[in-house]
């Protein structure tokens, strides 16, 4: 970052500001909050970048979201799961 360049882009994490927001607008989340989530997110990121790049890479890390995520399906499945093939079946009841 330090290397004498007029401007620098981080293009996977602005691909990722805007496909993030691309999810909350489709979503529903009102516009007014999906454009909070982006600009918190990047506000976050740039005081969690100035650190690291000041006092080392695990400086920052109190600025994650702490809150555990826990997996669960978006919706429920419309129909019974099928075997693929007799050994998908097999070794799905193995795992039962």
């Amino acid at each position: 970052m330090e290397l004498g360049s007029d401007a620098q882009v981080r293009e996977l994490f602005e691909s990722a500001l805007i496909m993030g927001r691309s999810v909350l607008d489709g979503m529903d989340v009102p516009p007014e909050r999906a454009q909070f989530v982006v600009e918190d997110v990047r506000k976050r990121d740039m005081t969690r970048l100035q650190l690291q790049q000041t006092q080392g890479i695990f400086s920052a890390n109190e600025f994650g979201y702490r809150t555990p995520l826990a997996p669960e399906p978006l919706m429920e499945p419309p129909t019974e799961a099928q075997h693929l093939s007799e050994e998908t079946q097999r070794v799905t009841e193995e795992q039962k």
